[in-house]
This record gives structure tokens, C-alpha cells and sequence, in this order.
């Protein structure tokens, strides 16, 4: 697992596991569930697209962490190649988008779903 995603009443909080707090350069993110416009699976070919510059970040093969900049957005990643992806789109925030690895991208999906509509 690269990220937990936890969803708290009013807060969703992403933090990056093990070694990937190193390279995300990020021990946690921490966003009102009002600023979060939407999560979704994420598409693998995402993975495949330019990123723009990183600000800070990592880039190995396969693995992306850390902020990166393309036509003034701030998107953070931390996600690797083959693992379960999802986007969270946000507004009011730092960052305009999260791609993650995640281990079960259809229950954090489900879950911010069920709090959302409570």
C-alpha cells in the first residue's frame, strides 16, 4: 500500500505509507470533504502522460511522487505502475488533483460515497 485514505466526518486525510513519505516528500494531506469535487478510479494511462515539473518530487521508473506542475495545476502523485489508482478532483486547495495507489480504490470510493451522502 502506498497511500491511506482515511474519511473522517468532515475531513478526508491522505497519508503516504513506509518509504513513499520519503519520496512524496509529504507526511500527510489533510483536505475539508467540502473542497473534494469528486474520487474516481483512476485510468492507468495516466500514469503514461507528461506530468509536467517537479516541485518537489520523485520520479523512478514506474513510481511518481510528490508535486508536480503542468499549465499552472498542482497535481500531487504517489503512485506506482500496476496498483489500483484514484483521482481526487479538488478546489479551493493546493493541490487541483491526488493520484494514488491505493490498495482498494472501489471501498475509498464507496466510503467517501456514504459519508458524502449522508
Amino acid at each position: 500500500m502506498l497511500n491511506l485514505i482515511q474519511i473522517a466526518t468532515d475531513t478526508l486525510i491522505v497519508t503516504p505509507t513506509g518509504l513513499t513519505k520519503i519520496a512524496a516528500l509529504k507526511q500527510e494531506i489533510k483536505v475539508p470533504l467540502n473542497h473534494v469535487r469528486s474520487i474516481s478510479m483512476g485510468d492507468p494511462d495516466i500514469l503514461n502522460e507528461a506530468k509536467g515539473l517537479r516541485a518537489p518530487g520523485t520520479r523512478i521508473p514506474g513510481y511518481w511522487a510528490g508535486d508536480f506542475v503542468k499549465n499552472n495545476q498542482v497535481t500531487f502523485f504517489n503512485a506506482k505502475q500496476a496498483t489500483p489508482l484514484i483521482v481526487i478532483e479538488l478546489e479551493h486547495e493546493r493541490y487541483q488533483r491526488l493520484v494514488l495507489s491505493v490498495d482498494d480504490a472501489e471501498n475509498v470510493i464507496a466510503e467517501f460515497e456514504t459519508v458524502v451522502n449522508a
